[in-house]
């Protein structure tokens, strides 16, 4: 199997969110998502991706949160005009402060009484509520109510992306660090609140932290790393790389211009209902 081979099958799965292309001896990489680690754990190491038994070498990082990714701030609307024009603008604001303000407060895990809700939105989050309650079989106050308590519960964050490559961040860099076991969500959650944070978590393994940052250039990659000297904790980069091309990124495949061309239904249930 050749390597768009294996990016096109990886890109299948509604399990898989993301999958890049990156320099250095990994060249591949995907994300994964699942309500249980032992569902998780299936797919990936006990053949339920089955493109990854043919690869020349797997490594695998286990995380069970993710800062700063699904709710990445790209820098479009200006915060300061927002903050001064009240009114629905005003709460939009206070929205993006306590995420960005967020102390890593962990979600509750997402119930499978809500999979056919989160799939509806996951094509289209601006669908009319009555076009959804339709889709659900029940009345639209009852979505917007189930919605609601979602949303205040942090188990449903809205994102509006954007073509990455012909935007102001058309590169990305992807680093694993090594901080102190014990600061580590700590940084995950302060570093994913920056600007050029793409995604941004703790996981078990020596290089106990993964980062994907946005930059508009290569020379913009050394100021990210100055920036991560000044942290209060210090951080070892053991690895970096660049990421080349994105082809998927939660759940819409890319062309090469970063725009969507189809998309998947995000579907972290999938192992625990059989599928």
């Amino acid at each position: 199997m050749k390597f768009d081979e294996v990016v096109d099958a990886l890109s299948e799965h509604p399990d898989v969110i993301t999958v890049g292309s990156m320099t250095g001896d990994f060249n591949l990489y995907c994300i994964v998502i699942g309500v249980t680690l032992e569902g998780v754990l299936k797919r990936v190491d006990r053949g339920g991706m089955p493109e990854l038994q043919i690869c020349d070498r797997v490594r695998i990082n286990l995380f069970h949160q993710i800062a700063g990714g699904v709710d990445w701030r790209q820098g479009i609307i200006d915060l300061e005009t927002w903050r001064n024009k009240g009114g629905s603008h005003s709460v939009a604001f206070k929205e993006f402060e306590k995420a960005r303000n967020s102390t890593g407060e962990s979600a509750l895990a997402p119930s499978s009484r809500n999979r056919e809700l989160f799939l509806a939105l996951s094509a289209d989050a601006r669908r009319p509520l009555t076009e959804i309650a339709g889709m659900l079989g029940a009345s639209a106050p009852a979505v917007a109510r189930r919605l609601g308590d979602l949303i205040n519960k942090r188990q449903v964050v809205f994102r509006c992306d954007i073509a990455r490559p012909i935007f102001d961040f058309p590169i990305a860099m992807v680093l694993s660090l090594k901080v102190a076991p014990e600061h580590a969500e700590e940084l995950a959650f302060r570093i994913g609140a920056w600007e050029e944070t793409r995604f941004c978590a703790s996981v078990a393994s020596t290089a106990n932290l993964i980062v994907v940052a946005g930059l508009r250039s290569l020379v913009d990659g050394e100021g990210f790393m100055l920036k991560l000297s000044g942290l209060k904790h210090p951080a070892e980069v053991l690895h970096r790389a660049i990421n080349t091309r994105t082809f998927k990124v939660y759940g819409r495949l890319l062309d090469e211009d970063g725009r969507a061309t189809r998309h998947i239904p995000v579907d972290p249930w999938l192992t625990s209902t059989g599928g």
